[in-house]
């Protein structure tokens, strides 16, 4: 691990603490699985503008094309109720217990439908208004077809009419690879624009910021799009939980206040059971780790690999340094500025399925707004500088992590949210302070080593 990777992890231990000795509840299991959660999402657009930033160019458009990539992906799903044209009546109704509701469970005078998880059914009420349930779970008995409905206050009355509508919509295999190979041409598109028209990137992405947010929102026609109900296996998988990591003592902070038994942090003492005894804490806590964490993590090894151990690696931190020298050398310096663009558009688009999934819903005017300006903060905090050149991937993944966990901080701490930015900013400029002493110190050994070699040599 480099020395700038090892630098961020220690910064990363020090908000975390510092945090945790004002507000314990900070370290608690939900705050820390909220730190990798949100680390996970973000991690991706920092990974692909590390890249770029590695080549000594930015690229300010990825927070248009995660909002574009959420639009096309909604639209290319077309999500549907069909009416099926077949009715029947309502035989029972009873409630169960469910996902930590009492659901109700519609029990339908018909065996022969084919009902499929996030169908609709629509009746009318008592009432005689129309009430729609969508589809949790299916189960045929003798009585007929029982179906477990998601709405837990809505009102299914006995003997009603159904109407049964079969949802549709296009395969999630088909929609999620054109969403991401429409991603990647963006970022072809950047890199041809930069390297065989000459344009500053600067220029290039600043244009597609503006382009692709307008896009997106004319697809969408200025309005929210979300997958609703719907979808709702694909959601629970991609949000869901892969495994559980222990963590040694993290509830002597959150339970124990920094004691090894349960602590009252107002009343500064030990809470006691009903013998007056004191009660321990348990040494370790499980944390959560989400499916997008095993992504992330995925990825970045990839990157990693292609960074430290290829020669794509070797070729993009020589043109960072000097492309024109690169250039002389015989490396391919147009191909791999654009591959770097092509894959920071790629995980930028993927940032934006992940965000539908997580959010449940895109707002193209401001889903995934000032996302560069978070990634460019996280890839500086960590290690990469804004020269080109020098870079790491590990260093980028804990700097998306010092990022998420400033957030989370400010809130924890109860610092006013318009402190937020200006947290972000002193950061960053930290960052860059930090990188440039480290260039001026580093150009001085040089100095003083060459110096040192003329003299012994004369």
């Amino acid at each position: 691990m480099q020395i700038k990777s090892i630098g961020v992890v220690l910064l990363l231990l020090a908000i975390l603490l510092v945090t945790g000795w004002l507000n314990p509840s900070f370290l608690s299991d939900e705050n820390v699985k909220s730190i990798i959660r949100w680390t996970s999402l973000f991690g991706f657009i920092s990974l692909g503008m590390s890249l770029v930033i590695m080549t000594g160019g930015i690229d300010l458009s990825i927070g248009s094309v995660i909002a574009l990539a959420g639009v096309c992906m909604l639209m290319l799903l077309n999500q549907q109720h069909v009416d099926s044209q077949q009715k029947t009546k309502v035989l029972k109704v009873e409630k169960v217990p469910m996902k930590n509701n009492q659901l109700p469970k519609v029990t339908l005078g018909t065996s022969d439908w084919t009902i499929r998880t996030d169908d609709q059914l629509r009746f009318v009420n008592s009432f005689g208004q129309p009430v729609q349930g969508s589809v949790v779970s299916v189960e045929k008995g003798t009585e007929g077809i029982s179906v477990i409905l998601r709405e837990p206050n809505a009102n299914f009355p006995v003997d009603a009419e159904v109407q049964w509508f079969q949802f549709q919509h296009r395969p999630i295999w088909f929609v999620i690879p054109v969403v991401l190979l429409g991603s990647a041409l963006l970022g072809l598109f950047h890199g041809y624009l930069v390297t065989k028209v000459g344009l500053q990137p600067f220029v290039v992405t600043m244009c597609g910021l503006l382009a692709y947010r307008g896009i997106g929102r004319v697809l969408a026609g200025e309005q929210s799009k979300g997958l609703g109900s719907t979808l709702v296996t694909i959601k629970e998988w991609i949000n869901g939980v892969s495994f559980k990591l222990p963590v040694p003592f993290l509830p002597y902070v959150s339970q124990g206040r920094w004691h090894s038994v349960l602590w009252d942090g107002k009343k500064n003492e030990a809470i006691l059971d009903a013998n007056g005894a004191t009660q321990s804490v348990p040494l370790f806590s499980w944390i959560e780790i989400p499916t997008t964490a095993v992504l992330l993590v995925i990825v970045a090894m990839a990157l990693w690999i292609a960074i430290n151990r290829s020669v794509f690696g070797r070729y993009l931190m020589a043109l960072g340094n000097n492309v024109q020298a690169a250039k002389f050398s015989g490396i391919a310096t147009d191909k791999i500025i654009i591959s770097t663009y092509v894959i920071c558009s790629l995980l930028a688009g993927l940032t934006g399925i992940l965000l539908v999934f997580d959010f449940n819903t895109i707002e193209p005017s401001q889903t995934g707004s000032i996302y560069e300006m978070y990634a460019v903060a996280a890839a500086v905090i960590g290690g990469c500088s804004l020269r080109g050149g020098s870079g790491s991937i590990v260093g980028v993944v804990f700097g998306t992590a010092v990022m998420r966990s400033l957030f989370l901080s400010i809130a924890a701490l109860s610092i006013p949210k318009s402190w937020e930015f200006i947290i972000v900013a002193i950061a960053l400029m930290a960052a860059v302070l930090t990188d440039e002493v480290i260039r001026i110190v580093g150009n001085k050994r040089k100095l003083m080593a060459q110096a040192k070699l003329a003299k012994s040599g004369g």
